[in-house]
């Protein structure tokens, strides 16, 4: 197989790689919002010949190593196409990556879907790269059907309660709170083990979001934020729902239910589908985000690196 930089390519090659991202972008939807931006440690693969019909996937080394490999859905793990992607993989690696510090040393964490990633692990794994910690996750898309059937018994507001937009520049008494809701959120849901939290960045990352993404907060009548959800990666077709998260205190009171609610109805005016994922033992997000009418369409893994500079994807 080759692996050839996505900027070097002429526009047909950018053109058939696009159409790629869009037909599987359900499992790599962080991939198409980052292309979108910047091919910059992007890099199509080949296999046989440098030509559209050849082209066998995608793969972008930033932080968070992402790819779209869609000859890994039901392959075995021993099949031809595999180990040729083993062997080739391993030796560009070594060869290319290795030598570009910038990409090679933030190496963060690797996300994808189950089969890809167990794939890129393995290749990893011979590059001298294991992971410290690896998360399960249940992949899930909205049923638009479901999702209309059941608007009227999970979109009814709490008396009192109204929807935040949190978009940079909020009143600054709203803003601290949703410091602090996104700090316990990335604790609790994205902080590896044994990684130290840097209230910094994250700070930064909330920034970020409510630059470039949609940031919802959920109000109480005594002017409280009680939930929150957002979007995090905003690809050609979907959008990735993330950053969903309710206080302790407030728990059990289908806050999240009515705020994620909110934030698929926004999502779908766009003429987008929401996507997210969720740990596979987080059963009552599970059941939430099912009432809603999203279903299972796959496994996601997220595979942490030992890192000095963790940065949440």
């Amino acid at each position: 197989m080759f692996f050839i930089p996505i900027e070097e390519l002429p526009q047909k090659y950018k053109d058939a790689i696009q159409k790629m991202l869009v037909k599987y972008e359900a499992g790599s939807c962080q991939l198409s919002a980052r292309l979108k931006k910047t091919v910059e440690g992007a890099f199509a693969v080949f296999i046989n010949e440098i030509s559209t019909s050849d082209l066998y996937g995608v793969l972008s080394f930033k932080g968070t190593f992402l790819f779209c490999l869609p000859f890994t859905k039901g392959e075995q793990k021993d099949s031809a196409l595999q180990q040729d992607f083993s062997e080739s993989f391993v030796q560009f690696y070594k060869t290319v990556i290795s030598k570009k510090k910038k990409l090679n040393d933030s190496l963060e964490c690797v996300c994808g879907v189950e089969n890809a990633s167990r794939l890129v692990l393995s290749c990893l794994e011979g590059c001298g790269l294991v992971p410290e910690q690896v998360n399960h996750y249940h992949l899930m898309a909205l049923d638009t059907k479901v999702f209309v059937q059941n608007k009227n018994e999970y979109s009814k507001m709490p008396e009192g309660f109204w929807v935040l937009k949190c978009k940079s520049g909020i009143d600054r008494g709203y803003q601290e709170q949703l410091e602090l809701m996104q700090a316990a959120y990335e604790k609790e849901e994205v902080l590896p083990d044994n990684q130290e939290f840097d209230s910094d960045s994250c700070r930064l990352r909330l920034k970020n979001a409510q630059r470039t993404q949609v940031v919802l907060s959920l109000v109480n009548s005594q002017g409280l934020l009680v939930s929150k959800a957002a979007t995090n990666a905003i690809g050609y077709k979907f959008i990735q729902i993330g950053g969903v998260f309710t206080p302790v205190q407030y728990r059990n009171n289908h806050y999240s239910q009515v705020l994620v609610f909110n934030l698929c109805q926004k999502i779908l005016r766009t003429r987008h589908l929401p996507i997210l994922f969720v740990k596979k033992e987080n059963i009552p997000a599970m059941n939430l985000y099912k009432k809603l009418g999203f279903k299972v369409v796959g496994g996601y893994t997220i595979s942490y690196f030992k890192t000095d500079n963790f940065l949440s994807i």
